[in-house]
């Protein structure tokens, strides 16, 4: 639950991992991205699935396993960040 200000994300599914050049698991920089999604271009990343959501005061956003997400503060902005385990 967001406790306030606004924020932009990019959201991709797993199969633009092609894309975005995901680093290997070992890796230090694991679960980031080699390729920024904003630098790639809106016609590579709409054909790889990508899409942007804004999120104001009070909305939530689940991403399920494996999806991408850049995240873009659009004012000062607020939100505590609960992790689930499987």
């Amino acid at each position: 639950d967001r406790l306030h200000g606004r924020k932009r994300l990019l959201v991709a599914p797993p199969a633009a991992s092609a894309l975005l050049h995901p680093f290997p698991f070992l890796h230090p920089s694991h679960a980031q991205c080699q390729a920024s999604p904003a630098a790639l271009g809106p016609a590579a990343l709409a054909a790889a699935g990508a899409f942007e959501i804004e999120l104001r005061p009070g909305e939530l956003l689940y991403l399920p396993p494996l999806w991408f997400h850049e995240v873009e503060s659009l004012s000062d902005a607020t939100q505590p960040y609960p992790q689930t385990q499987p």
